[in-house]
């Protein structure tokens, strides 16, 4: 007996990345997001690629995901680290005790 398949699918069959519409359910805790890589982040930022490297290899950059060799960011996490950032004079301090 041969099952018949979505349309959708068939297209994510046909090898198309796209997240099937199903994918995603009104119960689901965390949607499926895009991840940034390193350079995307640190544009997301406005910051140098370098400068994100080393935040992240020294301490002090947004939770970050390593699979293998990759690196990737939620937009989530790097929105809270930047919130983390926000100051309102030049005499408040972070996390920590520096500047």
């Amino acid at each position: 007996m041969k099952t018949e398949t979505a349309p959708t699918q068939r297209r994510m069959l046909k090898g198309t990345t796209a997240i099937p519409s199903f994918a995603v359910t009104m119960n689901d805790p965390a949607p499926h997001r895009r991840m940034l890589s390193v350079p995307e982040a640190a544009a997301y930022c406005g910051i140098s690629v370098a400068y994100m490297n080393a935040l992240r290899c020294k301490g002090g950059s947004a939770r970050y995901i390593k699979i293998g060799s990759r690196v990737l960011y939620d937009s989530a996490d790097l929105d809270a680290w930047l919130a983390d950032k926000r100051r309102t004079s030049t005499s408040d301090r972070c996390e920590g005790g520096a500047k």
